[in-house]
This record gives structure tokens, C-alpha cells and sequence, in this order.
């Protein structure tokens, strides 16, 4: 068989380059879980997380609503730093396996893009980053590809996600990219820096030729016999035939489904304010709705300090500086294990 010859059988299974063949590079997004709507909100699917890095949901109270979340598709869920007390970083971290494209990335030409959307609530300065390290087991080639932070003066003080995008050549000998979320506090005791919708995607180098799907023939279709034409009916003279009406059924209306569970109501007790610090325990029944509660303090429309309440339903929030007069403290509402935490707030004297 000749040199062309050889070449046209090849061609119709395979494109092999010169020097060899070499695996395509793979399409799409690489990343698993990119959106954080996979796992529960303290065990994300295909992401290894520290410090109590976790999924908030657009539209719970204190969070971002639904309406910034659906501006840029973000589904149901984003991430969030969440609220180690004693940690002002917080990540969450995926490798990605690139080996079947080793020979790809080796032989030069190709890129990777990393991008994301960033954002944080208010006037809160905490952020959040995202970094690709390219890797060869456990060495580190070259430097990371960063997107972010998004800062609150990126954001113009307004709870908001933007989009970062960065790319970079890959270097030759990686085999697998690590990326990591990484959220820094900056105040109060929650960690308010969010991601969503990251994506991690190669070009360059070959690409997956997709098979094409063969066209069926379709079969002539039969000539319909013709339908005989019905004789008239033959009409009474003198009489009026009445058309046959048929009274529609009226539309049933579903009944709305049970709401499952019940409400917890509670209140918030030995409220005291030293200093710029924000004191008090949650008094409610059970412990489903008294630990682990959002609490945010605010001054009019403006959050001056957030975290959450600890087992025992008790909090400690600091407060950054603000305009002397009553401060709201309120407790967010929560659905868990079929019953409803009631929200709850009270006035407090507020100290600058």
C-alpha cells in the first residue's frame, strides 16, 4: 500500500499529526460542580473545602436575591466563605486530570481559560479569588493563572457578581490543574465573598472531531386511498336543524400542597451592646433552630456586622463604625429537618 494510500485509510478513522499520534485536547468546561448546585451546603460535590467553606442559596435572607443570581444564569446556589469564627480564609479546592492530553500540552500550543463570577453583599469588603496551578504530581510549573478578587468598590458598594476571565499558555509536563476558590473576611464573622459559574477550559492542539451520524433514507411514504365523499342528508322541508353544542368543563383548580413541618418562634434575650460588639442568645426550643443562625446587625438599610450563633444559640458580632442611634439585630429565617426557624429582631442602642 502506498504512502497516500495509507494516509486516506487513516484519515477515515483518525487524524494522526506528523511525528505520531497524540490525544485531542478535551472540550468544555473541566470542572465538576462549577456552579455549586451539587451536595449539601456543607459538602460540595467534587470540591475539598476548609474552614466551613460552603453553598448558600440566592434568596435566603441576608443573601443575594434571586433576581442577582438569574442576571448571569447562576442557578439556585453560588459559593460562599461561610463562618469559621477563627479563620478569615477559607477555600475550596479541584484537580483536575489533564494526562490525556499530555502529549498535546508537551508538544506547545496549548491554553488554558479560567473564569468566574465574583462578587460579595453591601459594603462588605470581604472577596473572593479563584487560581489555576498547573501541576506534574506534586510540582508546581510555572506561575497560576488568578481571576479576582472583585472588590467592593468593583461592585460600587451594591451586593453584585462580575465576571473575571484570564488565559495563559500551559506548560509542557502538566498533567494536572488545581484550582482553588479562596475567600478572605474582612469583617464581622461570616465570610461574604461568593463565586459562581467557574469554568476551566483548554484550546489549541488537536480537537475531538466529532463521528458523523448517518442519515436514514426514509421510505416512500404510501398513497393514501381517497376518502369517499359523504351523500348530503337530505333536509325535512320546513325544518331548521339545530347545531349540537358541547358546554365545556370548568378548569379545576389544583389545591396548593401542604406545607410540611412546623414553626419555631423564638426571641432574643440578654441583649447588651459593649463597646462596637453586639451581645445576645437566641431563646427558643431545640436546638434545630438555635444553632448555626445568620445574624446581621444593621444601622437603617446598612449592615454593620453579621456572623452566625453558636450551639448554644448565643452570638458575638462586631460592628464597624457608625452613626449613634438604635440598631436592628435580626435572625434569618430557616427551613431544616421539616421545621421553620422563625425569623426574629429587636431595636438595641448602638454605639459608634
Amino acid at each position: 500500500m502506498s504512502f497516500a494510500s495509507a494516509a486516506v485509510v487513516a484519515g477515515a478513522f483518525a487524524t494522526v499529526p506528523v511525528g505520531g499520534a497524540r490525544a485531542a485536547v478535551p472540550a468544555g468546561n473541566l470542572l465538576q460542580n462549577p456552579g455549586a448546585e451539587s451536595g449539601t451546603a456543607g459538602e460540595l460535590t467534587g470540591w475539598t473545602t476548609s474552614n466551613e467553606f460552603r453553598a448558600e442559596r440566592y434568596g435566603a435572607p441576608f443573601f443575594p436575591s434571586v433576581a442577582v443570581g438569574s442576571a448571569f444564569g447562576g442557578g439556585t446556589r453560588f459559593f460562599a466563605g461561610g463562618g469559621a469564627a477563627n479563620a478569615a480564609v477559607s477555600a475550596a479546592t479541584q484537580t483536575v486530570d489533564v494526562t490525556s492530553a499530555g502529549a498535546e500540552i508537551d508538544a506547545g500550543g496549548v491554553s488554558a481559560d479560567l473564569s468566574a463570577y465574583l462578587g460579595g453583599i453591601d459594603d462588605e469588603g470581604d472577596h473572593a479569588a479563584v487560581t489555576a496551578e498547573y501541576l506534574a504530581g506534586t510540582t508546581v510549573l510555572g506561575g497560576p493563572l488568578t481571576v479576582g478578587p472583585v472588590t467592593r468598590a468593583d461592585r460600587g458598594d451594591q451586593t453584585a457578581f462580575l465576571p473575571r476571565i484570564r488565559g495563559g499558555a500551559v506548560p509542557a509536563g502538566t498533567r494536572q490543574i488545581r484550582v482553588t476558590i479562596t475567600v478572605t473576611r474582612t469583617f464581622g464573622s461570616y465570610s461574604d465573598g461568593y463565586a459562581d459559574n467557574l469554568s476551566l477550559t483548554l484550546s489549541g492542539g488537536l480537537t475531538p472531531t466529532p463521528t458523523p451520524t448517518p442519515t436514514p433514507t426514509p421510505s416512500p411514504a404510501p398513497t393514501p386511498a381517497p376518502t369517499p365523499t359523504p351523500s348530503p342528508t337530505p333536509t325535512t322541508p320546513g325544518t331548521v336543524t339545530t347545531p349540537t353544542t358541547t358546554t365545556p368543563e370548568p378548569p379545576v383548580t389544583p389545591t396548593p400542597p401542604a406545607v410540611p413541618g412546623r414553626v419555631q418562634k423564638g426571641s432574643i434575650k440578654g441583649i447588651k451592646s459593649p463597646g462596637r460588639r453586639i451581645l445576645g442568645k437566641i431563646s427558643v426550643t431545640g436546638r434545630t433552630c438555635r444553632s448555626g443562625r445568620r445574624v446581621v446587625v444593621k444601622k437603617g438599610t446598612k449592615t454593620v456586622g453579621s456572623g452566625r450563633t453558636k450551639a448554644n444559640g448565643s452570638f458575638n458580632i462586631k460592628t464597624k463604625k457608625h452613626k449613634k442611634g438604635k440598631l436592628t439585630v435580626r435572625i434569618a429565617r430557616r427551613t431544616t429537618a421539616g421545621t421553620t426557624c422563625a425569623a426574629i429582631s429587636k431595636k438595641v442602642p448602638g454605639r459608634n
